[in-house]
Order: C-alpha cells, then structure tokens, then sequence
C-alpha cells in the first residue's frame, strides 16, 4: 500500500506526462504484487488494493474482473508508441518529398474508345480518369500468293535434291487493316484535379512524344469544360 500510495502521489504531483512515460514501470510494479497475493489466494485483499489506484492511473490501464492483473491499453505500449512516431514521420516525409519527374508517354490499347475524362470509386480511392491523343491502331496482314508459293515449294524441293543452296526469300508484301484497337494516352487524378494542370500535363506529354513533329490537335476547353462539370457534380 505504501508503495502504491507512492506512485498515486507522484501522478497527482507531475501529471498526465509523467504518468503517460512511466505507464509500463507502474503496470509491472503493481503486477508483482497481485502475483504474490495470488499465492494466498486473497481475492479481498486484491480487489480493496485496485481500489486504491488512483484516477490518474486509470486513463492507461485496465484492472482484470477478477483483479489479479492490470493491463496496459496497446497505445500506451512504448513499442507502439515508437510504432506511432515512426509512422508520423514517415508520412510527413512522404508530404515533404518532392515529386519524381513525370513518366506519360505510355500509351493504353483498348478495343473500345472511351471517354476523354471519366470518374471512377473503387471504395478506396476516388478521383477521374484523363484520356487524350486517341488513335486507331493498324496491323499488317501478309497477301498469300499462291502460285509463288508453290514455286518456293518446288525451288527448296530441287535445291535439296541437287544439294545447292536454297534460293534467297523474296520480302512479303501486305496491306494494312484496323486492329480495331485504340491507342491514347492516360493520366489518374486522385480527387478532381485544377484543369488548368491537366492541360499542362497534356501538353507535356505531346511535347514528349511528338517534338517538333506536327501533333494532333486537341481541343483544351473541352477538357476545361468537362472537369469544371465534375466539380460542379
């Protein structure tokens, strides 16, 4: 009791600061003697002593039903206090860093041509999906010929009979179909982002893929026009 009447003495005098540092030494103090009362099975004994804990101490711990322990709340724990500190200054960190320099000149192939901004939810995360620079994708289609190929037949047939070497392959031609896939370029925004950087990043990504080559036209205002009616919604 004296002891206890120690610890409740000094939380009075110092405060919460005091008692939120030395949380964990009172739980294992106070720990040893419920132990050893447990050995005399003092079940009165035990629960007149927790009465004696001050309200100080009970903001941080909590006394078992059948008194024979206190416990530590897990946030007063020191291991999860560092846990805590760690992770607020990872995340000012993350707040504070400066941003990598912008990767956009990969495209997407979609057999489908969808729209130029779109919002998406997953339940996690919200924000709007930017598209731009749409083009259709063309794939080559080799012309068989028939009869050349039955004169390639026969020549390779006759060069491995009379042992000379096989004739040289003449380049197929072909002629170019719609893949019915199309290419365009994408940017996600967490949130609905300031069209104004929205068209600036377009901007950087023609200027990446295109340079002083001629580039699509691209009609900012209506992308201008579109995001103003996503933060209207």
């Amino acid at each position: 009791m004296c002891r206890l009447h120690g610890f409740n003495r000094q939380a009075e005098e110092r405060g919460a600061a005091w008692c939120k540092a030395n949380a964990e030494h009172f739980v294992s103090c106070i720990n040893s003697y419920l132990g050893l009362m447990r050995q005399g099975q003092e079940y009165g004994m035990r629960r007149a002593f927790c009465g004696r804990i001050s309200e100080a101490w009970m903001k941080y711990i909590v006394v078992e039903w059948d008194f024979t322990k206190i416990i530590l709340k897990q946030k007063y724990k020191h291991r999860e206090r560092v846990k805590r500190m760690l992770r607020r200054k990872r995340k000012q960190a993350s707040r504070n860093r400066i941003p990598k320099a912008k990767r956009m000149t990969a495209r997407v192939f979609s057999g489908e041509t969808l729209p130029a901004v779109e919002q998406f939810n997953t339940g996690r995360k919200r924000g709007c999906i930017v598209r731009w620079d749409y083009e259709p994708v063309k794939t080559t289609i080799p012309e068989v010929d028939k009869r050349a190929a039955f004169r390639k037949r026969k020549a390779l047939s006759r060069a491995a009979k009379n042992g000379t070497p096989p004739p040289a392959e003449e380049p197929q031609q072909g002629k170019e179909v719609d893949s019915g896939l199309v290419a365009y370029s994408e940017m996600r925004y967490l949130g609905i982002p300031d069209p104004e950087r929205v068209v600036a990043d377009i901007q950087y990504d023609l200027d990446l893929r295109y340079g002083d080559t001629p580039r699509p036209e691209i009609d900012f205002d209506a992308y201008r026009s579109a995001i103003a009616a996503l933060n209207k919604a």
